[in-house]
């Protein structure tokens, strides 16, 4: 680093989203400016190494089972991640091995929260903390995780289930704005009607005179179609 410029060719480490970067300068006519400074262009490519030896670059699919095993451990009977120490070989330097693993090594992982879920980054891509979970413990990716008690942040295995989208749609919480604390049915006149979601179109069910002939009904329905118990629950 001279006068504030990185020279071609030069390699700066730095420490990003839990993971060790280096900055590869390249030509003055490929440069980019940070926000405030000069205009330069740098390649950005992230620690870990692959077989071949080289740097990586990150994207989705380099993120599988194995990988995920490599660098986080999982408890099961917690639902905890926490980051496993990360060997000399994954990084550009001593220090740079140092640095990382007395900051990360053993330390929780995938604490923030985005909405309902714990996630985290692996190589600067965000994943869900129940996804990794499922994949350390099982070593494939699932379709779709179901957290079966509906609390999205407990990643307890117990709690957690691969299923298809459209029976993700069987455990959910009663909408907010049900005004009848009975799933599935709505007032329709003097009378009530029940209905449920089948292959993601609405099934009338049924009319009824009063709401709790209905709201059984429309519990018979979802029994049949394989709803899960837990539907309709009260949000948390």
């Amino acid at each position: 680093m001279t006068g504030g410029r990185i020279r071609p060719g030069s390699v700066r480490p730095k420490v990003h989203d839990g993971l060790i970067w280096h900055v590869h300068a390249l030509p003055k006519n490929r440069r980019f400016a940070k926000k405030s400074g000069p205009k330069r262009r740098a390649n950005v490519a992230p620690a870990l190494t692959t077989a071949k030896g080289y740097f990586a670059m990150a994207s989705r699919a380099d993120i599988t089972p194995e990988l995920c095993r490599q660098l986080l451990r999982y408890e099961p009977e917690t639902g905890k991640l926490f980051w496993l120490p990360r060997p000399r070989s994954m990084f550009a330097s001593d220090r740079a091995c140092s640095v990382w693993n007395a900051r990360y090594a053993g330390k929780a992982a995938f604490t923030a929260v985005s909405r309902i879920y714990h996630v985290g980054t692996i190589l600067n891509v965000m994943v869900k903390a129940h996804r990794v979970a499922w994949a350390i413990h099982f070593g494939e990716w699932p379709e779709v995780i179901d957290h079966i008690d509906g609390d999205g942040l407990n990643n307890r295995i117990d709690n957690l289930r691969s299923i298809k989208q459209a029976d993700n749609l069987k455990n959910l919480a009663i909408r907010s704005d049900n005004t009848t604390s009975a799933v599935g049915v709505y007032r329709a006149g003097s009378r009530w009607t029940a209905q449920v979601n089948a292959d993601g179109k609405s099934k009338h069910v049924g009319t009824f005179d009063t709401l709790a002939e209905a709201e059984s009904a429309a519990l018979e329905a979802r029994i049949r179609l394989g709803y899960h118990p837990n539907h309709g629950r009260s949000a948390a």
